[in-house]
């Protein structure tokens, strides 16, 4: 920035101390042929100034150096001021340009240092203990560990989980994010805990919901929600599992994650 500055006192130096010089001469010219027209007997050819003589024969066809001697050397100045202001700007642009990719480098650099000093909560190893699966209700209880793996402490911990009947797979995606969102904007439990960097803990979790089965199943929604220590940023890691029981499919009771569905910020 302070480039562009020095450029623009430069220019605006060039153009006055230019115009000064020429004004000069064009005064001298006046004052020249001012004192022939006063006493034309006495006055001699060598007495005109030299930028009379050379503005005769160099535009003595266009114009007559008494009558537009001053309007020629106004327009020559102003196409000069004009190609210093355009020089001007251009070098400003660039200036300006040089400080909006700092800008840029400085936000995203910033980015990366609060992404590299943020906690990272990710919950894992999701173990089924108990699922009484009925036709109108059904009821999950299951083990995980929440493990930070992160550089600083994730607090305010809040964990939702929801069990709804899925009739089309497809919409499963957009149907977490919805819920997720809706949690997300929701009032804040006080009740959160903390999880520190390389500390795994074991939770647990339940849910009781009645419900019909879907023809696709039902599905386990689980959001764990979390703070940096600053309150500044926010994160969630959120998955959905389809919940296969032993009473209903003939196999042992289990949560089969949906990896494609999985959110993590």
């Amino acid at each position: 920035m302070f480039n562009g500055y020095r450029n623009g006192a430069f220019a605006l130096g060039l153009v006055v101390g230019g115009g000064l010089v020429l004004n000069l001469f064009l005064w001298l010219d006046y004052q020249a042929q001012k004192a022939c027209k006063a006493s034309p007997e006495s006055c001699q050819e060598s007495d005109y100034s030299e930028i009379g003589r050379y503005w005769d024969g160099f535009l003595g066809t266009f114009v007559s150096p008494s009558d537009t001697l001053a309007q020629w050397i106004m327009a020559l100045f102003t196409i000069a001021a004009t190609i210093v202001l355009i020089f001007t700007l251009v070098a400003a642009n660039k200036t300006n340009a040089a400080a909006v990719d700092a800008s840029k480098a400085a936000i995203e650099a910033n980015q990366i240092m609060k992404s590299e000093n943020r906690p990272w909560l990710d919950a894992v190893d999701f173990r089924a203990t108990n699922i009484r699966d009925e036709d109108n209700e059904v009821f999950v209880r299951w083990d995980y560990i929440l493990n930070n793996y992160g550089p600083s402490p994730a607090t305010n911990i809040q964990v939702f989980q929801k069990i709804i009947p899925v009739d089309n797979a497809i919409n499963l995606k957009s149907m977490l994010a919805d819920w997720v969102e809706e949690k997300r904007t929701g009032p804040e439990s006080p009740t959160g805990w903390t999880v520190f960097p390389n500390a795994p803990q074991d939770r647990f979790g339940s849910c009781l919901t009645q419900c019909k089965r879907g023809s696709y199943g039902r599905f386990l929604f689980v959001a764990t929600l979390y703070d940096t220590p600053d309150g500044k940023l926010s994160g969630v890691d959120a998955q959905c599992f389809r919940i296969k029981s032993m009473a209903h499919d003939g196999e042992k009771d289990r949560l089969i994650p949906q990896g494609l569905f999985r959110l993590v910020e």
